[in-house]
């Protein structure tokens, strides 16, 4: 049976939730590698300085942009356990409005 918040929100929105349901299942397996600053100093070739920064700044970004998903993730929860409470649906949903904003701003 579909619950109320499934007939409330886009198909598109409802994939976007089971794929980071899935990516926050894979959590575990992710690694990033960096290269402490002391060692990065020390490497005179540019080539791999700028291959490793670069990384490193990929790194990042995507961990920010998982971070954020989750963010939206929760709060999308949080519509989801209220939808028959009209002030914590609110809530959640300004929470989730000001989430994407903020990931919008910073990423």
């Amino acid at each position: 049976m579909i619950n109320k918040i499934e007939q409330l929100i886009p198909n598109e929105v409802h994939e976007i939730y089971q794929f980071s349901k899935s990516l926050m299942e894979l959590k575990d397996e992710w690694k990033y590698l960096f290269v402490p600053d002391e060692e990065f100093i020390k490497i005179n070739d540019e080539l791999l300085q700028s291959k490793i920064y670069w990384e490193d700044i990929l790194y990042r970004a995507h961990i920010a942009s998982l971070l954020s998903l989750f963010k939206v993730r929760r709060w999308f929860q949080g519509m989801e356990n209220n939808h028959d409470n009209y002030y914590g649906f609110c809530s959640s949903l300004r929470g989730l409005i000001e989430s994407c904003a903020d990931s919008f701003f910073s990423l």
